[in-house]
């Protein structure tokens, strides 16, 4: 594999597919060609990215190897509940990405008010937020100073009312592109 000379690795640990598309034929056909090099030992564990409900009812009881996780849009302006319920009722860890929202979740008075209750940094009740609802939480920043206060979040928990007080700030606000409406990206058609 390509991909393992370039990196000079004998194999990877977690290899997402990272789009669905609407043919869910063509899903199961990439799928499946992970779970083969699974079993080549080319990957140790397959994940989905971005996949809905319907892109996993579609999936799920066509594959040998489950997907380990689903790395989707979650943050408080998008809190996911039914997708995260349904990941968590088949053994699939959800991964967050964008958890600020681009930074506008750091300005919500919500979670403003949260960091001066427990004395963190927004961005901090945010990550607390995730990990306290068993969601990976996946942060981006390039300040060595941010991504130290990112890890400084496991001496305190948030009570369960503040979660739910995050959980009621859900917009159903998404800052990237949603999985089922992305305009310019093209569909793959299987001949």
């Amino acid at each position: 594999m390509k991909s393992l000379k370039d990196l000079a690795l004998d194999y990877i640990d977690l290899f997402l597919m990272h789009w669905p598309s609407s043919n869910y034929e063509f899903n199961l056909e990439t799928y499946r060609a992970l779970e083969e090099m699974v079993n080549e030992g080319y990957i140790r564990s397959i994940g989905v990215s971005n996949f809905q409900i319907h892109h996993l009812e579609h999936l799920l009881p066509f594959v040998k190897i489950k997907p380990v996780t689903n790395q989707i849009e979650l943050h408080p302006g998008l809190s996911q509940v039914p997708l995260v319920k349904y990941c968590e009722s088949n053994d699939m860890v959800v991964t967050s990405y964008g958890p600020f929202m681009k930074g506008e979740a750091l300005v919500m008075p919500s979670i403003i008010s949260l960091a001066q209750k427990y004395n963190k940094t927004p961005a901090q009740i945010i990550i607390r937020y995730l990990i306290d609802r068993k969601i990976i939480a996946i942060p981006k920043s390039i300040h060595y100073d941010r991504i130290e206060e990112n890890f400084n979040v496991f001496d305190f928990k948030l009570s369960q009312s503040d979660i739910n007080e995050i959980l009621n700030s859900n917009q159903g606000k998404r800052v990237y592109l949603d999985p089922d409406n992305r305009p310019g990206i093209l569909t793959c058609e299987l001949d």
